[in-house]
């Protein structure tokens, strides 16, 4: 009997699922694999191998691991779709899952530790529609920005999701609705302080991916804190993510208009 023909909402849930797991855990025995395969009444394998084949689109993970090399037609369109429009892309992915999941008994509620979303830089007066609009982006750039970097610290290799936060590398306020604010190309992994320090223009990336501090930083603390927490870390290269690269363009907005020498 010939395979079932995808659909574009499968393919859009599919592809919402390869953003939030990291390769080695794109297997049939997975847990969201499996739950993503009974949800569309598909086999696991199925699904496991339609989200390895998403490998090929990424240039830094295809070279990293040997993933698959035949997405279809239809795969290829909407991964070109969503790289036009990551907003729109994670909008309609929720609301496929929704519609999906409506005649289904929600499972009991459990207690999860999560990674803090950055979202301070939302401005006032925004619509209860824009508001939803914008955390649905933020808890799927969180998602997709922690996965990416193995849910470590790019700075300093913390692991543990408590103290992780998906920073934005342009402002949120400041980035393109479409292309920008839910891409997670525009995403570092960092713990608290680091992530502090980027978003008051403290520290920046230079264009070789290597940390800069503000003079200030470096000059306003005593020699043991500043040795400990800066001074290391100054002209180390960035842990650069398994997949979604963080492109030159955020760096060079956050250095020209972020950044305080």
């Amino acid at each position: 009997m010939p395979d079932r023909p995808w659909t574009r909402e499968e393919v859009l849930l599919a592809i919402s699922l390869y953003c939030k797991l990291p390769y080695r855990k794109l297997r049939q025995s997975t847990p969201e694999v499996r739950e993503l395969a009974l949800l569309l009444n598909r086999t696991p394998s199925a699904i496991s191998k339609r989200c390895c084949n998403y490998v090929q689109f990424d240039p830094v993970e295809s070279k990293r691991v040997k993933g698959f090399t035949r997405a279809a037609k239809l795969d290829k369109s909407i991964w070109a779709e969503i790289n036009s429009n990551w907003d729109s892309f994670v909008i309609e992915s929720e609301q496929v899952e929704k519609e999906i999941r409506k005649e289904q008994p929600a499972p009991p509620a459990q207690k999860t530790v999560v990674a803090v979303i950055q979202d301070s830089s939302f401005p006032l007066g925004l619509s209860r529609e824009q508001m939803v609009r914008a955390r649905i982006g933020q808890r799927f750039f969180r998602e997709a920005v922690l996965t990416a970097y193995d849910r470590r610290c790019c700075v300093t290799g913390i692991a543990h999701d408590a103290l992780l936060i998906a920073s934005h590398i342009k402002p949120w306020k400041d980035s393109d609705p479409k292309t920008e604010r839910t891409n997670p190309r525009n995403g570092l992994c960092l713990s608290p302080l680091y992530d502090k320090a980027f978003d008051a223009g403290l520290m920046t990336v230079d264009d070789e991916y290597k940390i800069k501090f503000s003079s200030s930083v470096l000059s306003g603390h005593t020699e043991k804190t500043a040795r400990n927490f800066f001074d290391r870390y100054e002209g180390k290269r960035l842990s650069l993510p398994d997949r979604f690269t963080p492109e030159q363009q955020f760096f060079e907005y956050h250095r020209n208009y972020i950044f305080i020498p």
